[in-house]
């Protein structure tokens, strides 16, 4: 049985089948959600916004229990916010460290299996060794005109 997604909050132009959405997830317009990812608003807010690309078997929790788990800590609760034109990859995990927003910023790249626990500043790559690199902008002003750069 298919959870019931709100039509208000989930606006999705796709999502695949086999995706879980719980909780409190508001999608905007355009965006993209792949096969069997899992959107986890249960504990705090996950909002993902406009044009976004969430690939397949990507999840984006907003708790961690790790800590409490080996009892070294507590839960780990924050809101959780994608943003315009992030492109999360295939089997990318969003999950945070801290009990505060974490924010993906506009136009960020996070690579294929990266595991993401801290905010990243708009118009960066994040690795999946964790590194955070800044896209340079004239390469995306190539790449938007349809020029082959021949």
């Amino acid at each position: 049985m298919k959870p019931e997604v709100s039509k208000d909050k989930v606006k999705a132009r796709f999502i695949g089948t086999g995706t879980l959405i719980l909780g409190d997830v508001t999608v905007e317009e355009g965006v993209w959600i792949g096969y069997y990812c899992l959107l986890d608003g249960l504990n705090a807010p996950l909002i993902i916004k406009r044009n976004a690309v969430i690939a397949s078997f990507a999840a984006i929790y907003t708790h961690n229990t790790m800590w409490r788990d080996i009892g070294l800590g507590e839960k780990i609760i924050a809101k959780v916010i994608i943003g315009e034109n992030t492109h999360i990859g295939h089997g990318a995990v969003i999950v945070p460290k801290r009990n505060s927003e974490l924010i993906i910023g506009d136009h960020v790249i996070v690579q294929a299996n990266a595991v993401v626990s801290s905010s990243i500043p708009p118009w960066h790559i994040y690795t999946r060794t964790g590194e955070i690199k800044p896209i340079k902008r004239e390469l995306i002003q190539t790449f938007g005109s349809g020029s082959t750069g021949a």
